[in-house]
């Protein structure tokens, strides 16, 4: 099983997929584990805004073809990780 979680920086998707995998039994990834904190400049910023607008783009396929969709907006992680799995044990059914 894969799950993908997705999000604006630091809005808890590290807290909730850590939570998650220990709910589910299942190893969890942070491909953000190693954050780097920059100042940029105006052009800079450009750039990087039309980098995160092209990664959406691609993302938005697999987002697209993903089996299932669950909205966890105003919840707190442990929260969120559980509506996550029971949402999941009702797809399994």
């Amino acid at each position: 099983m894969r799950i993908f979680l997705t999000g604006v920086s630091c809005v808890g998707k590290t807290t909730i997929g850590e939570k998650m995998g220990k709910l589910l039994g299942i190893r969890f990834y942070d491909i953000d584990s190693r954050p780097s904190e920059k100042k940029l400049t105006p052009k800079e910023k450009k750039l990087y805004l039309r980098e995160i607008k092209k990664e959406i783009t691609y993302f938005h396929t697999s987002y697209q073809r993903a089996n299932l969709h669950v909205d966890i907006s105003g919840l707190n992680a442990d929260k969120a990780a559980r509506k996550v799995k029971e949402t999941i044990e009702q797809l399994d059914g």
